[in-house]
């Protein structure tokens, strides 16, 4: 049994086909409506347990959670997907100004697919990934970020995960963090 994570859905299952398909019906759970953010960024593990072993493509449910996710945040504008280690999935990949994508059904219905059938392996640690959003994220006034972690375990141990985060994330004077993360 593996622990699949994902953009607010959280299950303990078997990666069967099965189960699979019933993880991609539970709901997807949007950032708060009083934080919409204007860029929504996906970290994905890429490993090989994330992948059909038929196929070697990641599961089906990771395309549909990428396009659930951009369907429940309306007021995002662009996005991204990395792997766990921070490597740019979405197509040119990598190039200067490639990092973000402007949000469209058909921009994010073709970058779920080269998602899916991406074949370079990532570890299951989200931190280099998180660190590359957070690094290549806009810095003027008003851009808030929601990011979504997608993978099915992390074996490491979480308090340095947590700290890192915190401290890619800090709170402004108010409170208020950069980004909401869902995992």
């Amino acid at each position: 049994m593996k622990s699949l994570l994902g953009c607010g859905i959280a299950a303990t299952l078997s990666l069967s086909a099965a189960v699979l398909s019933r993880a991609a019906d539970s709901p997807v759970l949007a950032t708060p409506a009083s934080v919409q953010p204007s860029h929504v960024a996906f970290v994905v593990d890429t490993s090989g347990s994330m992948r059909d072993a038929m196929t070697d493509r990641l599961h089906d449910v990771v395309g549909r959670l990428i396009r659930d996710y951009v369907d429940a945040h309306p007021s995002a504008r662009e996005y991204t997907v990395v792997d766990a280690d921070g490597r740019v999935l979405t197509p040119p990949n990598d190039g200067p100004g490639t990092f973000w994508a402007a949000i469209d059904r058909a921009n994010t219905d073709r970058i779920a697919n080269v998602v899916l059938s991406d074949d370079r392996t990532s570890y299951s640690n989200p931190v280099p990934g998180m660190v590359r959003v957070f690094r290549e994220a806009p810095e003027e006034s008003g851009v808030a970020l929601a990011i979504c972690v997608i993978g099915d375990e992390y074996n490491g141990i979480v308090d340095p995960v947590f700290r890192r985060v915190a401290e890619l994330n800090p709170p402004d004077a108010a409170g208020r963090r950069r980004a909401t993360i869902d995992a």
